[in-house]
């Protein structure tokens, strides 16, 4: 299971000044973190998690990121959970980056997750588990994606329309390095490694953004995401 990383940076815009305090953005990353959240990095076709008693009250999200030659998830299955696509981003034949997201469909949810890539890769799933309390639905509210080869990543900038959402960011590089600071601005660190990096917050309807250094011009692909 990987371990949950707060970062100690904060910054963001107001609506009514144009900037917005520190405390602000403490106050809304604390209303809470994932229950459990389990990745795992491969260079096969097919990924498989174990996650610990998962809830049928809770909601799940699956981060991935595949470079090197391009793959995409056919599929995920978890015994008792529905599982979607929520967006995908694609650069060129070999970096992408995807969200996905599960919903409990009646009975225990199973506690093994299994992603079925379309090719054998480097590839990254990193599946989170959200508490009830949050009201999340799953579906997308805001997003935005950018690709590029420059040394350093920005996503777009996106504005939640609703409080409670709940913002992920996903970075891939193929060729390069992502240097292991974790996404800048409001984001906790889900998980990283040299190819890829998952964040999330949760920003209320303030605009957020996010960038992280990479090393070497590598080709890269990015997404910054809401969902209520």
């Amino acid at each position: 299971m990987s371990s949950i990383k707060h970062s100690t940076t904060a910054s963001g815009t107001d609506r009514g000044t144009g900037e917005i305090h520190k405390a602000q953005w403490n106050d809304l990353h604390v209303r809470t973190g994932p229950l459990q959240a389990v990745s795992a990095a491969v260079n096969t076709n097919s990924i498989v998690l174990t996650l610990t008693s998962p809830l049928a009250t809770s909601i799940f999200f699956g981060t991935f990121a595949g470079v090197a030659t391009l793959a995409r998830i056919n599929s995920i299955t978890q015994t008792n959970v529905t599982w979607s696509l929520l967006r995908r981003k694609v650069n060129g034949t070999n970096t992408g980056v995807e969200l996905w997201v599960g919903i409990p469909s009646g009975g225990t949810p199973g506690t093994t997750v299994t992603a079925s890539l379309d090719a054998s890769t480097n590839a990254d799933l990193c599946v989170s588990e959200w508490p009830a309390s949050l009201g999340l639905a799953g579906t997308v509210d805001q997003a935005a994606d950018a690709t590029g080869t420059s040394p350093y990543q920005t996503t777009g900038f996106i504005t939640p329309t609703n409080d409670k959402a709940l913002v992920f960011v996903l970075f891939a590089i193929n060729n390069g390095s992502i240097l292991l600071t974790g996404p800048t601005g409001p984001f906790f660190s889900l998980v990283s490694s040299s190819f890829m990096a998952y964040g999330y917050c949760f920003a209320g309807k303030n605009p957020c953004q996010s960038s992280i250094p990479t090393q070497f011009n590598g080709v890269w692909a990015n997404m910054i995401i809401s969902v209520v």
